[in-house]
């Protein structure tokens, strides 16, 4: 768990804790990490969840329906409503997608730890590497997410029309940010 991550926690913000939340199992969908910062934000963040609202996009519940696309939107639908029903799905569709992603971080953990006294570096510089194409593929989706949630606001009138706006404007920023953070600062 980043110290950024207990600092958003701290501050009560529950949109940075929500996306760092659902981002890290695109970075490691082993849900290890994920599952420690979900107990911590749970036990210092009574409102850490939303009530379940019905779904924008159409999800299919079955696992052999489910691609990039389908996860992508998933995300997009946990972003506009953060409940536990829909970070659950989140969870199952984010393990059994990236159950390859999964097995390449084991074995490069395998592989590291027997590895250790040989190259530290080299190994290192794998899961780099691995952690930098993560954050790629992660920054573009928070940024389409945002995007498409902002633009949802301006069809929507009133206050949820601008809340959605802005909130959406927030997720692409963070997208944004994920893709253009230097080399030296990413975690």
């Amino acid at each position: 768990m980043t110290q950024e991550f207990k600092q958003a926690v701290q501050q009560h913000d529950l949109a940075s804790v929500r996306m760092m939340l659902s981002n890290e199992l695109l970075f490691d969908p082993r849900g290890e990490s994920f599952g420690e910062m979900l107990a911590y934000a749970k036990d210092n963040l009574p409102d850490l969840f939303e009530t379940e609202r019905p779904s924008r996009f159409s999800i299919p519940s079955e696992p052999k329906e489910w691609n990039a696309d389908v996860l992508s939107k998933m995300k997009r639908d946990l972003n506009i409503n953060f409940s536990v029903e829909k970070l659950a799905l989140f969870v199952e569709m984010a393990k059994f997608l990236g159950k390859d992603k999964a097995e390449t971080l084991n074995d490069n953990e395998t592989k590291n730890k027997s590895n250790d006294s040989k190259n530290t570096d080299s190994s290192h510089e794998v899961t780099t590497v691995h952690r930098k194409i993560s954050r790629k593929k992660a920054g573009t989706i928070v940024t389409g997410s945002g995007a498409i949630i902002a633009i949802t606001g301006l069809f929507v009138e009133g206050t949820l029309g601008t809340v959605l706006t802005i909130a959406g404007g927030v997720v692409a920023v963070g997208g944004v940010i994920l893709l253009s953070v230097p080399k030296k600062q990413q975690p």
